[in-house]
């Protein structure tokens, strides 16, 4: 894997790249944008020093709030014809 910075806009499946965004690829890939001049690369991923994960926040569970609308009986749905 390699880190590359863009140099030019790049769109595709796998998202919308824009200049100096920085995004690791595989070696070949990385090739390929380098030599189409796409690309500079910027690290290997083995060169990059480890990133520290912090553990996961608990946080509490919260239930989503009641959206629909009670059916008012003042105004009963109208029945239609033929159905009962």
């Amino acid at each position: 894997m390699m880190r590359v910075r863009y140099i030019t806009t790049s769109a595709g499946p796998g998202g919308v790249y824009m200049p100096g965004d920085e995004r690791d690829v595989d070696e070949a890939t990385a090739r390929a944008l380098v030599a189409g001049g796409y690309a500079s690369v910027v690290a290997t991923v083995a060169d990059a020093a480890p990133v520290e994960v912090a553990p996961p926040v608990e946080t509490a569970a919260m239930e989503a709030p009641e959206t629909a609308a009670p059916i008012s009986r003042a105004n009963p749905p109208k029945k239609r014809f033929g159905r009962s």
